[in-house]
């Protein structure tokens, strides 16, 4: 009895001793390794993606930064703030999508000091 018990022991433990193995050597083997010039290939393929995608946000006008460049805010703004200021904001906000007014004062192209 007391042999086919230590069997036992002896095949489980082995089992799990090998269980542990193979998945160690399974960790240290990446499943899809890659070559350096595949590698590369992927970051150049990226590259030209990010340069299309550049060219596609100047196209379409996406560059803010010829209106950020004029403002200069040297005062935190608060209600009924004016000034040069307070106008080159309201530009700013409207050419980059955030409407201050649908219309009259503040709306696209009749930005205020006030």
């Amino acid at each position: 009895m007391r042999s086919k018990l230590s069997q036992k022991i002896v095949a489980v433990g082995l089992s799990l001793s090998t269980a542990v193995w193979l998945g160690g050597a399974l960790m240290l083997t990446p499943a899809s390794a890659a070559t350096t010039a595949e590698l590369q290939a992927q970051i150049q393929a990226l590259l030209a993606q990010i340069q299309q995608l550049q060219a596609q946000i100047s196209t379409q006008g996406g560059s803010t930064s010829s209106s950020t460049a004029q403002c200069t805010f040297t005062r935190d703004l608060t209600v009924r703030s004016n000034g040069a200021d307070v106008k080159c904001l309201q530009e700013y906000l409207n050419a980059s999508g955030y409407t201050v007014a649908s219309s009259g004062p503040g709306s696209t192209g009749n930005e205020t000091t006030y």
